[in-house]
């Protein structure tokens, strides 16, 4: 139900260790959002993969992102998925990875 030219899709961010929890993503996403109202787009998304709680890939101390996002005004959208492929580290071959998309209507904020 979404017109492909009114979404604005933000690509992959990894905000350093040193700088979380200091603002930078806040302030990231605030400049994403800036660019994507300079050009008019009404709606913004990214896409999350989604790991069981108990992947080995997340480190010990893992704090979800979820709550950031959604003060950020993103809803996660389990409804809209995409499957993609890659080769995670350490292992031979590509397998397919499931991702969940979060969108912010910027005219319902």
């Amino acid at each position: 139900g979404y017109d492909l030219n009114d979404i604005y899709y933000f690509g992959e961010s990894i905000i350093l260790r040193g700088y979380r929890g200091s603002g930078a993503g806040k302030q990231f996403f605030k400049l994403r959002e800036k660019q994507a109202d300079k050009f008019g787009y009404r709606y913004r998304c990214f896409c999350a993969v989604d790991r069981s709680p108990d992947h080995p890939a997340r480190p010990k101390n893992y704090r979800g992102l979820d709550k950031f996002w959604q003060r950020m005004g993103f809803q996660k959208r389990d409804d809209l998925r995409c499957q993609l492929p890659w080769k995670e580290p350490g292992h031979a071959e590509e397998t397919m990875k499931s991702l969940t998309f979060w969108v912010r209507d910027s005219q319902n904020p």
